[in-house]
């Protein structure tokens, strides 16, 4: 053996572990990248529907729980209102059905998610009209 195969040998180790090197690397932006778009995606989907008790005739009384970041949130007493609709025609009631708003958000509850949360509200509870005014 000579120098040369020796030079050889060795300069060819060097490029293998740089190689590495260098795939390592790429799998590694790779997987940053992709945790990144996780963490946006998660964003989105951080609010979810626990529960709400109002029951009819006081269905817009009832009390709304979503959680935020993995906490319980609580949402104030009467936060509810009906899109549907109680009228009266010749001493009969006609009830109408509609999407749930809310009125009021606890204090603190993020405004880029309140819309989401509405849309939760009306994913889970009933369309209907609370009923309490018949």
């Amino acid at each position: 053996m000579n120098w040369t195969d020796i030079a050889f040998g060795w300069l060819m180790g060097v490029f293998s572990v740089f190689w590495i090197i260098g795939i390592i690397g790429l799998y590694k932006r790779r997987a940053a990248k992709k945790l990144d778009e996780t963490e946006e995606e998660g964003m989105s989907n951080k609010l979810k529907f626990i529960s709400y008790d109002g029951e009819y005739p006081n269905l817009c009384s009832g009390t709304l729980i979503l959680n935020l970041n993995g906490k319980d949130v609580v949402f104030p007493n009467y936060c509810l209102s009906s899109g549907g609709s109680v009228s009266f025609d010749d001493w009969c009631e006609n009830v109408t059905k509609g999407e749930w708003g809310i009125n009021e958000f606890p204090a603190g509850f993020p405004t880029e998610l309140q819309q989401k949360a509405i849309d939760l509200v009306n994913d889970n509870i009933q369309q209907g009209c609370c009923g309490g005014c018949v």
